[in-house]
């Protein structure tokens, strides 16, 4: 079996080593976020299953939060901007030897006041 604070330490590291646009990233979403973190990122686990093909799979949420700011249009604008270079670097890349792919993002998660959030659903298929 595999560990998965040990994966998750993996895409941290690569994700803080290939983007320097993110004020904080960490693992899990902590109590009291505030503006001291913005633009933040946080990496939660989900779900470790075995697919259909037999595969060791462990289901990622990538957290992306950014300050909402009066022009709204600006904010979305940054923000998807922020989504677009998380994906580009996570979306069939190798992590702990499995493949990473992106399965959705949803957006306008604002659970967290104050900012505007995308949840980001990979899955990495393959871990050993």
């Amino acid at each position: 079996m595999i560990n998965v604070y040990d994966v998750l330490s993996e895409l941290k590291q690569l994700i803080s080593d290939n983007l320097s646009d993110f004020k904080t990233i960490k693992i899990g979403v902590e109590a009291g976020i505030s503006a001291n973190d913005a633009p933040f990122l946080r990496i939660v686990p989900d779900e470790l299953y075995f697919d259909k093909d037999n595969d060791l799979c462990l289901d990622v949420h990538i957290l992306i939060g950014t300050l909402a700011l009066k022009d709204l249009e600006q904010t979305y604008a940054l923000h998807h901007n922020l989504e677009q270079k998380v994906v580009e670097l996570l979306d069939n890349s190798l992590v702990s030897n499995a493949l990473m792919l992106l399965k959705s993002s949803v957006y306008d998660r604002d659970e967290v006041e104050n900012f505007k959030a995308t949840l980001l659903q990979f899955t990495l298929k393959g871990l050993m």
